[in-house]
């Protein structure tokens, strides 16, 4: 028994240091299966969340909120927009290494955090809009009507900054 014990305990540590997969053997019931332990180790919620703002502190685009989904399944990032989460995968990816969770980003649309952002680019160029902009999810994009004739080389500017922040694009 000893040496089938020294034996199981020699595959499981390889097979770990291969594969950085813990291979479990069940042998209370004398069975030859074996089973696979996939459950990553988890960092704490709190300081895994601390990480993720830590992480993203120096970055122009903001997290707008952070949720533990399906029981503690995995940790949802919310963005302005998809979009602008999916610039991010590389440092998702790494977050998601380093702390043990699965982290996604939401697929829902801030358009009340969209039109501040629109509000800002408007503003710095002194530019006013006749009404509220609709908001197109399906095409990307946001429309406005303004008050005012504007310069194209400006409507360019505000049209790449508003992609830049929100990957929607704006149309007059």
């Amino acid at each position: 028994i000893k040496e089938k014990f020294e034996q199981m305990k020699n595959l499981s540590e390889k097979f770990l240091e291969e594969t950085g997969v813990s291979l479990i053997f069940d042998v209370e019931e004398n069975k030859q299966e074996e089973g696979i332990n996939l459950q990553k180790n988890k960092m704490e919620q709190n300081k895994a969340l601390l990480l993720i703002d830590l992480y993203f502190e120096n970055e122009k685009d903001r997290i707008y909120k952070k949720s533990i989904k399906e029981g503690g399944k995995y940790i949802e990032l919310s963005f302005v927009t998809p979009f602008v989460g999916e610039k991010y995968k590389d440092k998702l990816v790494q977050l998601s290494e380093k702390t043990g969770w699965d982290i996604r980003v939401s697929q829902t649309i801030n358009q009340v955090e969209m039109i501040n952002i629109l509000s800002e680019i408007l503003s710095k160029y002194n530019i006013e809009i006749q009404k509220n902009p609709s908001i197109y999810p399906t095409t990307r994009e946001v429309k406005i009507k303004l008050s005012e004739d504007v310069d194209e080389n400006v409507l360019k500017r505000i049209s790449e900054e508003f992609f830049e922040r929100t990957g929607f694009y704006l149309k007059v």
